[in-house]
């Protein structure tokens, strides 16, 4: 900012018409006040990447037959950086076909010199919390929700907020719409060459794995483990044999293992009495990730003290559900096709739990000790068959979604009271519900889903703050919220085989024809303001608009 004030200063300074172009990938530099049009500069697309990359290679447009496969492959693999482009054009002339594959296939893993000097500078700019965020990302969590990591990294007094948000000010990284962290192919590579580099390329001193074969022969191996932290999130049993046996304190600082467990990495049955007899096994574990395991298991083989998510999957001999109650630093929970689950723990011990999913828990019938989650803000109940009410929830006060699906017992919603906070409510193939609690304690709802619930006939209450209207397959539904002061921020409609429903009048202010408008082949739209409406059992009147 102090080579900006000194070359521009105020826009007084210069002559009517002036233009002042400026270009950074430091977001900070153009979100001033100073700055009347900022614009975010995307990624080229593959066509024009394509053809930039043949300007520098080969002094044309497009490639000749025998290099056309080769351009492909370089673009796919820079990911239309430009700077990567240039740079791995200057390599090519004067070399043979076979070089050209071997400098492809390096810079699959790693970037260029020259691409990975400039890009360092972004890096070199961060404290170092931010780094070891940056390094997470590279190595492990490109892709994952932002959400779930958030916990990790706050476990581990990373900062992650504002770690995250200099991270994307810096184009380090974006947050897609749906809340995924994304990494440029050049950067990721730069993490993980740092990675390298900051073991000087010895693999036993690596920090992180992100590689299933080199990662589980470091740690059955090689000597000197005691650093690793992460492993890539996917591996199979052949480590836990590993940590099951006596020299499991070679991985004390293991953070983040993924298990997933199929028909052909099955363990012998001589693994559960191995495991058995290490009880306290990784004492800095953050997260556990545990699916299709066939033998009896018990969560407390684990070291489960610091455990911040706990992921159970298609597990039908866990034996020790109970055990979940003690986790108190638990911040997300996921129980899915738990079979032996027929009432949830008592969850009351864990304060700190944001994030409940339960799914395909075909014998469960009682989550009543949902009532004491006070900091819950997503629930997830999905296919549970057996569930017939819905427990209190008024103490939920900072529940922001709630999701219920395919609950084809559940026959009752108490209320809505105290959900003062909640933004989404998704409800979906409910076919024994008839009727809703009022929704106009929802001040905050702005996305309200209602699909295939059969037997539905009201929907009361008004919503002032609602965005997002869909209701799908809601064939008894005969009345719907009050359209007066329920849809003066609706953004998007979308009504599909309701046939019982009888909208006399819609009045909707501000909606415009580039609002979102969902339209399939049994839908007809009113293009003068953009509603999609299918098969209404009466006409559909709308007033003139202004």
């Amino acid at each position: 900012m102090t080579h900006w004030d000194a070359l521009i200063g105020k826009p007084a300074w210069f002559g009517l018409g002036s233009r002042i172009i400026i270009t950074s990938r430091n977001r900070d530099i153009v979100d001033v006040s100073k700055v009347c049009y900022p614009y975010e500069l995307m990624s080229m697309n593959f066509n024009l990447s394509l053809q930039l990359f043949c300007q520098y290679a080969f002094g044309r447009d497009y490639p000749s037959d025998d290099h056309v496969a080769f351009s492909t492959e370089v673009v796919k693999s820079t990911g239309g950086l430009p700077l990567a482009l240039e740079a791995i054009s200057k390599l090519l002339p004067h070399r043979s076909k076979d070089v050209w594959d071997v400098i492809l296939k390096k810079l699959k893993q790693v970037p260029l010199n020259e691409v990975k000097r400039k890009l360092k500078t972004s890096y070199d700019a961060l404290d170092d919390w931010q780094k070891r965020i940056f390094l997470d990302i590279a190595c492990l969590f490109t892709g994952f929700d932002r959400r779930m990591v958030l916990h990790l990294w706050k476990d581990s007094n990373l900062f992650p907020e504002e770690g995250l948000e200099v991270l994307q000010k810096m184009s380090l990284i974006k947050i897609t719409e749906d809340n995924k962290i994304w990494m440029h192919d050049q950067l990721r590579g730069l993490g993980r060459d740092i990675v390298r580099q900051e073991c000087n390329e010895e693999q036993e001193k690596h920090t992180r794995f992100w590689n299933h074969e080199e990662g589980l022969e470091v740690a059955m191996e090689m000597e000197g483990t005691k650093k690793i932290e992460a492993l890539c999130q996917k591996f199979d049993p052949q480590l836990l044999y590993y940590i099951a046996n006596e020299e499991a304190e070679r991985l004390p600082d293991l953070r983040y293992p993924e298990v997933r467990v199929f028909r052909d990495n099955c363990p012998s049955n001589d693994f559960q009495a191995n495991l058995q007899n290490n009880t306290c096994m990784l004492s800095k574990l953050r997260c556990l990730s545990w699916h299709h395991f066939p033998i009896e298991v018990k969560i407390t083989n684990f070291s489960m003290m610091n455990i911040v998510i706990l992921h159970l999957g298609h597990c039908p001999n866990l034996t020790d559900l109970q055990s979940i109650e003690g986790l108190v630093s638990l911040r997300i929970l996921k129980l899915i096709e738990i079979l032996p689950l027929e009432r949830l723990p008592d969850l009351s011990n864990l304060k700190k739990l944001s994030k409940l999913q339960l799914g395909r828990c075909h014998n469960l019938i009682d989550v009543q000790s949902i009532e004491g989650l006070g900091n819950l803000k997503t629930l997830k109940l999905t296919e549970i068959p057996l569930l017939k009410r819905l427990p209190d929830l008024s103490y939920l006060k900072k529940l922001t979604e709630l999701h219920l699906r395919y609950c084809h017992g559940l026959i009752e919603i108490k209320s809505f009271e105290g959900l003062e906070n909640l933004m989404i409510l998704m409800m979906d193939e409910l076919p024994l519900l008839e009727r809703l609690p009022n929704l106009s304690k929802l001040k905050k709802l702005t996305q309200l889903y209602l699909r295939r619930c059969h037997n539905l006939v009201k929907i009361q209450g008004t919503l002032e703050s609602l965005e997002d209207l869909c209701i799908q397959g809601c064939r008894s539904l005969d009345e719907v919220l009050d359209p007066t002061s329920s849809f003066k921020k609706l953004r998007s409609l979308r009504i599909h085989d309701c046939k019982k429903l009888h909208l006399d009048r819609i009045w909707v202010p501000k909606f415009k024809i580039s609002d979102r408008v969902h339209i399939n082949s049994t839908c007809w739209r009113l293009s003068n303001i953009g509603i999609c409406v299918c098969m209404l059992g009466r006409q559909f009147f709308l007033p003139s608009l202004p």
